[in-house]
C-alpha cells in the first residue's frame, strides 16, 4: 500500500512500495507523537514491516523517555533503520543505536541519502 504522505505533528510519513520514509519536522517527539507516527506508518504500509529511512536532518529527539514507545512499536513496523543526519547538528544517539542494532534490527546513521537507500535496499521486507 502506498499513496499520499500522512502528516503528524512531528513527522511526514509515506511509503514508496519498498521503503517507509519518515521526515522529521525538527520538533521534539513525545511518547504520544511517536505513537501517532507509528499509526501513520501502519496506515501507509497496511501493517507490514519494511525498511525505513528517517530523514532527521531537520532534527530528531533521542531522549530516553521516548525509547520505550519506539522499542514497543519498531520491531513490528521496521525490518531495518537508516537515519539521515546532519553531522554538524545531530545529537549523538549513544547507546540507543547499539541497543537497536544488537537486539532488534540493522540500524545505521548516514549523511548521504544514496548510501542510506543502498543499505536499505539490501534489507528484507517483513511479513
Amino acid at each position: 500500500m502506498s499513496g499520499s504522505p500522512i502528516e503528524t505533528p512531528t513527522t511526514t510519513v509515506w511509503f514508496d512500495g519498498a521503503v517507509i520514509h519518515i521526515r522529521t519536522k525538527g520538533v521534539p517527539s513525545t511518547a504520544h507523537t511517536l505513537e501517532e507516527t507509528f499509526r501513520a506508518v501502519r496506515a501507509v504500509t497496511g501493517g507490514t514491516a519494511h525498511p525505513v529511512l528517517t530523514d532527521a536532518r531537520p532534527g530528531l529527539s533521542w531522549e530516553p523517555p521516548t525509547w520505550g514507545t519506539f522499542l514497543a512499536n519498531a520491531p513490528a513496523a521496521f525490518t531495518a533503520i537508516a537515519v539521515l543526519i546532519d553531522p554538524a547538528a545531530a545529537p549523538n544517539p549513544g547507546s540507543f543505536q547499539e541497543i537497536i542494532e544488537k537486539f532488534f534490527m540493522p540500524f545505521r546513521l548516514f549523511t548521504d541519502e544514496a548510501e542510506a537507500m543502498a543499505f536499505l535496499g539490501d534489507q528484507p521486507a517483513g511479513a
